[in-house]
């Protein structure tokens, strides 16, 4: 006669206390192998800052003619440590980083500078790449710097838009032009050179519209005579003679203007575009459209909050 309890005697994969102990194996296997993977990546980070802290601070090096030095320093009252490139400041990191304090983060970055200029490597390759949680600085595969979300917080200026400030201060410490991608190969008022300028990080989003045949010939808010086909603009407070890229967000075209008069008025505008501007991005049909409107300045301007002092 078949008997439970003699079954279950002779299974012991049936018993409760059998996954008791199947339970508490694994547990201790995963603990053991996730304190291992700490302990390895500990090592590791322990390794880094031993390396890091033995860099020196200071390089020169030689190319062609000329001595180019790379140099960190670190400011005492306020732990951020920069990286000056031939006595101007490209970058300033204000942030741990991975377990890498900032003055670290500096060496590491002067290093590979140095390296990348002992290579002879050119200066026109070094761009912003956006590796999600973190934006960098390359010349080709290479990283040479790292923007983290805390540190462009604390400059107050977009993740994104301080790895491009970071990246023309570089570029232009070693001899290059800097890179303006987004003010190239679109419309500009005349005389308007892209390598000249720079985002302020300064953006207003709204509707926008366009004035043009009934205005043509009229005196502008500034003192000038309004002509439609410049590619002008009217605000309701911008100075006059502020440079703005104005992009349409319905068409994804772009246009840079120049504020030369007041307006508009309409309820929910925020500027107002000659005709040559509305045409060049697709408003004059729809009258109106959703745009984005960043405002430059010349790319000689420093900021000091984010480097460059």
């Amino acid at each position: 006669m078949f008997s439970t309890t003699r079954f279950l005697a002779h299974t012991p994969f049936l018993r409760p206390k059998f996954y008791q102990q199947v339970a508490l194996m694994t547990g201790a296997l995963l603990t053991l192998y996730f304190s291992a993977a700490i302990a390895q990546q500990v090592a590791a980070q322990s390794e880094e800052i031993n390396t890091l802290t033995a860099l020196p601070v200071t390089y020169q090096l030689q190319q062609d003619e000329n001595t180019v030095e790379v140099k960190v320093h670190t400011y005492a009252e306020t732990g951020f440590s920069s990286v000056f490139v031939n006595h101007k400041e490209v970058v300033k990191f204000r942030a741990t980083l991975d377990g890498i304090d900032p003055e670290l983060r500096a060496k590491r970055t002067a290093s590979r500078i140095a390296e990348f200029v002992k290579q002879e490597n050119d200066p026109n390759t070094i761009a912003v790449n956006d590796e999600g949680e973190a934006t960098v600085i390359k010349a080709d595969d290479a990283v040479l710097a790292t923007v983290d979300p805390e540190t462009a917080e604390q400059a107050e200026v977009p993740k994104a838009r301080l790895a491009s400030i970071w990246s023309n201060y570089l570029r232009r410490a070693l001899g290059a032009d800097p890179f303006n991608g987004e003010l190239k190969d679109i419309a500009v008022p005349k005389g308007f050179k892209a390598e000249n300028y720079e985002f302020s990080g300064t953006v207003m989003k709204g509707m926008a519209s366009w004035y043009g045949p009934g205005f043509h010939g009229r005196t502008a808010a500034n003192g000038s005579r309004y002509n439609m086909y410049e590619m002008t603009a009217a605000h309701k407070t911008l100075p006059f003679g502020t440079l703005v890229r104005v992009k349409n967000e319905w068409t994804g075209k772009s246009c840079i203007v120049k504020i030369t008069d007041r307006g508009p008025y309409a309820h929910g505008r925020i500027i107002d575009l000659s005709k040559a501007a509305a045409q060049s991005i697709g408003l004059t049909k729809s009258g109106v459209a959703q745009v984005k409107v960043d405002i430059l300045k010349p790319a000689e301007v420093a900021t000091r909050n984010i480097g460059n002092s």
